[in-house]
């Protein structure tokens, strides 16, 4: 898909450990299955390093599932939130408690849809 749409030379998969610091130079930054495998502060390092490495603007997209209680989903998430407690000592989180973490860490959530099971956060850097 990458290649089909020509953004080969936009892509880049870098390794590397997130609580240590986020390479910069780069526009937007994509996690996915991230922020739900930690507790509150491994979050807030893993969010104040990637919004150290963008500029006021750039976008951080959080692929994960949102915890709503009026969701036709939240059987299910919350039965991942308890393996996660149980496992990793992480949680699923609210719209509310995504917020607070990115509004800590420097974003504003922008926007937030569902796709099939999980959801997809998009925040700018302020």
């Amino acid at each position: 898909m990458i290649e089909a749409n020509g953004l080969n030379e936009r892509i880049e998969v870098l390794s590397g450990s997130f609580l240590e610091n986020v390479p910069s130079g780069y526009d937007t930054i994509v996690m996915k299955h991230i922020i739900h495998d930690w507790p509150d502060d491994e979050c807030l390092s893993i969010l104040k390093n990637c919004r150290e490495s963008l500029q006021v603007g750039n976008k951080l997209f959080i692929v994960d599932a949102v915890v709503d209680k009026d969701s036709e989903l939240f059987r299910r998430i919350t039965t991942f939130d308890v393996l996660m407690m149980s496992f990793l000592n992480a949680r699923e989180r609210s719209r509310k408690e995504f917020e607070t973490l990115l509004d800590q860490t420097g974003f504003k959530i922008i926007n937030i849809s569902q796709v099939g099971f999980e959801h997809l956060i998009e925040a700018v850097a302020i």
